[in-house]
Parts: C-alpha cells; sequence; structure tokens
C-alpha cells in the first residue's frame, strides 16, 4: 500500500510504502516514535515502485516551484 501520513497539523506530510493490508498498523508503529499526532491522509493500494515514482513527480514539481 502507499500512504500519506500528515505530521504537525499538515506541515509535514509523509508518503510512504508498506507491505502492511492497512494503514493502522503502519500508523500505529510510527506514532510509538513520533511525539506528534500522525493523521491519515489516504491510503490506496500500490507498489513500492509506484511510491517512487510519486516522490519523484514531487521532488520535479518542488524544484520547477523555489525561487
Amino acid at each position: 500500500m502507499i500512504y500519506a501520513i500528515k505530521i504537525l497539523d499538515g506541515k509535514y506530510i509523509k508518503i510512504g510504502f508498506s507491505q502492511q493490508k492497512t494503514s493502522k498498523g503502519r500508523i500505529d508503529a510510527m506514532q510509538t516514535g513520533s511525539p506528534f499526532e500522525l493523521e491519515e491522509i489516504f491510503c490506496i493500494e500500490g507498489t513500492i515502485r509506484q511510491e517512487l515514482e510519486i516522490h519523484s513527480a514531487l521532488r520535479s514539481a518542488f524544484a520547477r516551484i523555489r525561487i
């Protein structure tokens, strides 16, 4: 699955991949090591390759808007 989790009221967003079937287990595992409340934005079926493509597309998009 591919998931997006917001941290600090959306100031930061983590996009990742997990082989777990639901995001709850992944969020619970991440929450254990985080002092901030984590909240799911979305969770979809996907592969690690698709997750890497999302990161690549976002990197390109943000590179174009930086001054």
